[in-house]
C-alpha cells in the first residue's frame, strides 16, 4: 500500500495541471500514488497512465466535489491535496509525514511561497476572522520561519495540505460543499479543531503558489460567507463578534451602492441568514464529529462503516509535547487555537 496519496483536483485548468505534474513526478516518493481528478476530458498527450491515476468526476464539478472523489479513491493513510499550478520543492514530503506518528495531528500545512518572490511567505495556513470570514496566516520571509521552527495550530489552505485520510473522510465526511470551494478549507479546519485535533505548519516543507486571484462577488459567495459565520459563530468567542459581523454586513450593504455585483452577494447573505434549519443540522453534525473524534483519540472502537478496507487498531495518542519537529511546539489548546481564530 502506498504511504501517500497525492490528489490533484483539476477544474479545467490543463496547463496548470501539467505544470504541477512536471514538478511532482520528478521528485515524488516511490511509495506514493498520484490521483488526478478531472471534471472535463483530458487527452493525456504525455502518456502518463503508468505514473498517474486519472479519475473522472461529474462534468463541471467544483473543487470540493473533485477532492472528495479523490479521497474516496485514495488508498494511503495520508493524503496530500495539491491544487493545479502549485509546484513542490525537493524533499517536501518527508518533513510533513513525520508528524502523523501523533494521532492528534490531523493535518500538516506546508509553507506557501510566492512564485514571483520565493523568499516571501504567502501563507503558513488558513485563519478565521472573528467577525466571520477566511483569512491567511502569513507574513515574514522563508528564512525567518525556518529559524522559528514548526507552528502548531496552522491548518492547510486549499492550495496544498497533508491530511490523515481516516479523519478527513470517515470522521469529517470530507470537505463540505455548503460553504463553497473558497471557504471549504477554513470550514474543515474549524470543525476538526473543535473536535480536538491539531495541525502543524512545517517550515521545511515548501510549495510554490502561482498568481493569487481574488474571488468575485456573487450570490454564491455571499451565501457561503454567511453560512460559514453562522455555522461557527460559537467558536469565535464573545458576543462582540456578532457586532463586528453586523458592521461587516452593513459595509457590504453600502458597497451595493457603488458595485452592482455586491447586491447579489448581499442577497446571498440574507438568504443564508434565513437558513436556520441548516445550522441546527450543522451543529448536530459537529457534535457527532466530536464524539467520533473522542472515540478515536481515546482508543475506543469507532462505529463507522467502511467499504474500502477493514478497520485497523488505533494506537493510543501520544503526548502533544512529543510531536516531532525542528523546534518544540506549544500545545494547540492555547497558541494554536488563537492562531486559527485571530487572523485578520
Amino acid at each position: 500500500m502506498p504511504k501517500l496519496s497525492i490528489i490533484i483536483p483539476v477544474l479545467g485548468r490543463i496547463e496548470a495541471l501539467e505544470q504541477s505534474l512536471v514538478s511532482l513526478l520528478a521528485i515524488r516518493p516511490r511509495s506514493s500514488e498520484v490521483l488526478v481528478v478531472l471534471n472535463s476530458p483530458y487527452a493525456d498527450p504525455y502518456a502518463l497512465t503508468d505514473e498517474v491515476r486519472f479519475i473522472s468526476t461529474a462534468q463541471g464539478a467544483g473543487w470540493v466535489e473533485s477532492v472528495n472523489v479523490g479521497l474516496r479513491e485514495a488508498t494511503s493513510p495520508v493524503v496530500h491535496i495539491v491544487s493545479p499550478g502549485v509546484e513542490v520543492a525537493d524533499d517536501w514530503v518527508w518533513p510533513a509525514l513525520r508528524y502523523f506518528s501523533d494521532r492528534r495531528i490531523a493535518a500538516v500545512s506546508p509553507v506557501a511561497v510566492a512564485a514571483a518572490d520565493p523568499a516571501r511567505v504567502l501563507a503558513l495556513g488558513v485563519g478565521y476572522r472573528s467577525e466571520g470570514g477566511r483569512a491567511l496566516v502569513a507574513g515574514g520571509s522563508v528564512a525567518e520561519h525556518s529559524e522559528r521552527g514548526a507552528v502548531v495550530g496552522c491548518w492547510p489552505t486549499a492550495w496544498a495540505g497533508f491530511y490523515r485520510r481516516d479523519v478527513l473522510l470517515d470522521l469529517a465526511g470530507g470537505f463540505d460543499a455548503a460553504v463553497g470551494d473558497d471557504l471549504a478549507d477554513i470550514d474543515l479546519a474549524l470543525r476538526l479543531e473543535a473536535a480536538g485535533f491539531d495541525s502543524v505548519c512545517e517550515p521545511l516543507c515548501h510549495v510554490t503558489i502561482p498568481d493569487v486571484t481574488t474571488p468575485t462577488m456573487s450570490f454564491r459567495s455571499g451565501r457561503s460567507a454567511e453560512r460559514l459565520y453562522w455555522r461557527h459563530r460559537g467558536a469565535v468567542g464573545p458576543s462582540s463578534s456578532v457586532a463586528r459581523h453586523m458592521v461587516l454586513v452593513a459595509r457590504d450593504a453600502l458597497t451595493c451602492l457603488i458595485k452592482p455585483r455586491a447586491a447579489a452577494a448581499m442577497t446571498g447573505r440574507i438568504t443564508a441568514t434565513l437558513e436556520r434549519g441548516t445550522y441546527r443540522r450543522a451543529r448536530e453534525a459537529a457534535e457527532l464529529l466530536q464524539q467520533r473524534a473522542s472515540a478515536m483519540l481515546n482508543h475506543e472502537p469507532l462505529k463507522i462503516l467502511r467499504f474500502d478496507e477493514a478497520h485497523r487498531a488505533v494506537r493510543p495518542p501520544q503526548s502533544r509535547s512529543t510531536v516531532p519537529g525542528p523546534a518544540a511546539a506549544s500545545p494547540t489548546g492555547s497558541a494554536g487555537s488563537r492562531r486559527l481564530r485571530m487572523s485578520a
